[in-house]
C-alpha cells in the first residue's frame, strides 16, 4: 500500500495521495505533513519524515508510505536524524472505518502496556472478534496488528536508547518486549542494527543528550506536531481549569500577549489574560504492572515553535515509565490533530471563521487522566471556572498524596479513585461541595475504584454515557464533555452548554444537532471556537468583530457581551431541579 501503487490509499483525506504530491512535501519539508507521509530510500533502505533536514533524495529512489509500519514492512528502517518515532500520529479516521482507526490507535499507544493476548484483549474492549479486528485493519492499513505493535515497540525502543541511559533490559520491558531477547532478534530483523548501537547520538541532531538531560533532573523528550498550534491558547485554558497543587502554568510577565484599548481599566483577570504562557507542569501518577512499581513524579513541558515540536522533560522517578507518561502528553495537548483539515473545514462556517482566522490550531485540551477530569468536572457543575478550580485544589489537599518537587505550588498527586471514594462527607463539605456533587464523586469514584467504568479509549462510548448517566448528578452535557475532553472524540458536542446554545440561536437539541451538521466530524474543535469567542477579552472580540465584518458583513454575532463570563466545566446533574449549564467548559 505503498503512495506509488496504482490504487493508492491515504490515512488522511487531507493528505496527498500522489506519489508526485508527497514529493513535493518531501522537497519543501512541508511539517503539516509531518507523521502522515513517510519516505523510503532505495539506495539506503531508510525511511525518513518529509520534515528531514538531510539531502533531499533524487524522486526515482523514493517510495512513499501512509505509515511507519507500512515502510517497515517493505524493508526500510528509521532514519536515526528526523526520529520517525517523535512524529505527530493520525487521528482522523482510517478510510472511514472507525473500527480499524479505533483498534490501530489503541494497539499503537498502547503497545508497551499490551501483552501477547493483546489482539484479543483490544478486539474484547471494542466488541468485536479478535478475527474481524484483523481483516478490518489489514483492509484499512495494509498492515495486521501484530505489525503495528511490533513497530510501535521498537520506535518507543528507540527514543529510549537515544533519549535515556536506561539499561537495555529496562528499555525491553518498557517498551513492551517480553525479554531482551526478543527486542534484540527484531533490532537485528527490522532494522539490521543492534539496541546498543543506537546508544551514541547521531552528529548534527540538536538532540538532549543522556547526560544533558540527567543533568536537568530528568530527561527531556521531543514531540512533534503538526503546525500552527495555538499554544497560547490552550494554555491559557488549561491555567484557568488548573487544579491547585496538582498542575500549573507558568507565564511570562515580561511577554504580555497584548495590551487592552486605550483607556480600559486594568483588573486583576485583564492583566492575567495578558500575560503569555511560557510552560506546563503538574504532578502526576503512573500505574504500575508486574515488571515496574507505580510512579510519582513531574513533568514540564515547553514549546519549540521553531522546530514544531514540545519539549518534555521527566523526572527521575517518571522515566521507566516515559512511553505511557508521554502518550497522555500527547493527548492532553492533541498533538495528534491535523489543523490543517480541521480549519479549512470550519472555516466554511461564516459563524466560526473568523475565530478560525484569529487563533488558527486550537486544539481541545484533552485530559492526562479521565477520572480526574470526570470528577473536576462535576465539582464544577452551576459554579464559575476560579471556584471550580478552588474546590478542587481543597478536595485535593485532603485525599492527594503530597509530593516533592523543584517548584513549590506543585506539591500534591491528584487523587486516586478509592481515596476519593473513601473521603468523608465531612471533608468533602469542608472542602465547599455541596451534597449532590459529593454523591456523585463518590458513586463515580467507586466505580472507577472497582473496574465497572473506565476512561480507556477503547471502550465503547455508548457503554460509557450509559454507565455515566446512571450516576445521579451526572447528564448529557458532562458526558459529552468527557467525550471531548477524555475520550477525545473530534465530534462530540455538548448541546446542553448555554453558551454554545446561545451562539446556536437554538433551544431545542435537534435544531442544534440540524444546525451543527455541516461542523461534522470536527465539531468538538467547533465548540472550543464558540467558547473561545465568548471568552475572549474585549481587545481580541474587536479584532474578530472586525474580521467577520470584513469577511462575512452578514454573519451573526455571536461574540456578545453577556457571554464574557466563562463559566465552569458544567454538567445537567439528575437531581430534583434539572437546570441549563451555566457555559463553557
Amino acid at each position: 500500500m505503498a503512495l506509488d501503487d496504482p490504487k493508492p490509499r491515504t490515512a488522511h483525506p487531507a493528505m496527498p495521495t500522489s506519489a508526485d504530491a508527497c514529493y513535493a512535501a518531501l522537497r519543501a519539508r512541508d511539517r503539516r505533513y509531518d507523521g502522515a507521509i513517510y519516505v523510503g530510500v532505495r539506495s539506503t533502505r531508510i525511511y525518513c519524515r518529509p520534515v528531514c533536514p538531510a539531502r533531499t533524495p533524487r524522486r526515482s529512489q523514493c517510495t512513499f508510505f501512509p505509515s511507519a509500519a507500512l515502510a517497515e514492512r517493505a524493508g526500510y528502517r528509521p532514519c536515526l536524524r528526523c526520529r520517525p518515532e517523535v512524529a505527530p500520529r493520525l487521528a482522523s479516521p482510517i478510510d472511514g472505518d472507525p473500527l480499524a482507526h479505533l483498534a490501530a490507535l489503541h494497539l499503537e499507544r498502547c503497545a508497551h502496556q499490551l501483552d501477547d493476548s493483546a489482539i484479543e484483549s483490544v478486539a474484547g474492549r471494542l466488541g468485536c472478534t479478535s478475527r474481524h479486528l484483523r481483516r478490518a485493519v489489514v483492509a484499512a492499513l495494509g498492515v495486521t496488528p501484530i505489525e503495528i505493535v511490533q513497530t510501535a515497540r521498537l520506535l518507543t525502543a528507540k527514543r529510549l536508547l537515544t533519549d535515556t541511559a536506561l539499561p537495555v533490559i529496562d528499555v525491553a520491558f518498557a517498551a513492551g518486549f517480553g525479554s531482551v531477547r526478543r527486542m534484540n532478534d527484531l533490532f537485528r530483523r527490522r532494522y539490521r542494527m543492534t539496541p546498543s548501537d543506537l546508544r551514541v547520538a547521531p552528529k548534527g541532531t540538536g538532540d538532549v543528550s543522556p547526560d544533558a538531560a540527567r543533568a536537568r533532573c530528568g530527561a527531556r523528550f521531543h514531540l512533534a506536531y503538526r503546525p500552527p498550534l495555538a499554544w497560547d491558547a490552550l494554555l491559557v485554558h488549561l491555567s484557568h481549569r488548573a487544579i491547585p497543587g496538582v498542575e500549573t502554568v507558568l507565564f511570562d510577565e515580561a511577554a504580555p500577549l497584548g495590551a487592552p484599548p486605550r483607556g480600559t481599566p486594568r483588573s486583576s483577570s485583564s492583566a492575567a489574560d495578558e500575560r503569555r504562557p511560557v510552560a506546563y507542569r503538574r504532578v502526576l501518577t503512573v500505574e504500575g504492572d508486574l515488571r515496574r512499581g507505580s510512579a510519582i513524579g513531574w513533568i514540564d513541558v515547553q514549546n519549540d515553535a521553531a522546530q514544531c515540536r514540545l519539549l518534555v522533560t521527566l523526572s527521575d522517578a517518571l522515566v521507566p515509565h516515559a512511553p505511557t507518561v508521554l502518550t497522555r502528553v500527547r493527548a492532553l495537548f492533541d498533538l495528534d490533530a491535523s489543523p490543517l483539515a480541521i480549519d479549512a473545514h470550519l472555516s466554511r462556517d461564516a459563524r466560526l471563521a473568523p475565530s478560525v482566522a484569529l487563533t488558527p490550531g486550537l486544539r481541545v485540551p484533552g485530559a492526562y487522566d479521565g477520572f480526574e477530569l470526570a470528577w473536576r468536572t462535576i465539582v464544577g457543575q452551576q459554579i464559575s471556572v476560579k471556584s471550580a478550580s478552588t474546590v478542587a485544589g481543597a478536595i485535593a489537599a485532603r485525599a492527594g498524596m503530597a509530593v516533592e518537587t523543584p517548584w513549590p505550588d506543585l506539591r500534591l498527586a491528584t487523587p486516586t479513585p478509592a481515596a476519593l471514594a473513601d473521603l468523608s462527607e465531612r471533608e468533602y463539605r469542608a472542602a465547599g461541595l455541596i451534597q449532590p456533587r459529593i454523591d456523585a464523586i463518590r458513586s463515580l469514584a467507586g466505580a472507577v475504584a472497582q473496574g465497572t467504568i473506565s476512561f480507556d479509549r477503547a471502550m465503547d462510548m455508548p457503554a460509557l454515557a450509559r454507565q455515566l448517566l446512571a450516576i445521579r448528578g451526572v447528564g448529557p452535557w458532562t458526558v459529552s464533555y468527557l467525550e471531548m475532553r477524555a475520550l477525545r472524540h473530534p465530534d462530540a458536542f455538548p448541546y446542553d452548554d448555554l453558551v454554545l446554545r446561545r451562539a446556536l440561536a437554538s433551544t431545542r437539541r435537534r435544531d442544534a444537532l440540524a444546525e451543527t451538521a455541516s461542523w461534522s466530524p470536527w465539531r468538538s474543535y467547533a465548540a472550543m471556537h464558540l467558547w473561545r469567542s465568548a471568552s475572549a477579552p474585549a481587545s481580541a472580540r474587536s479584532r474578530e468583530r472586525d474580521s467577520a465584518a470584513t469577511n462575512s458583513p452578514s454573519a451573526p454575532r455571536t461574540n456578545r457581551p453577556d457571554l464574557r463570563r466563562d463559566a465552569s466545566a458544567t454538567g445537567v446533574g439528575r437531581t430534583k431541579r434539572r437546570s441549563t449549564p451555566k457555559g463553557s467548559a
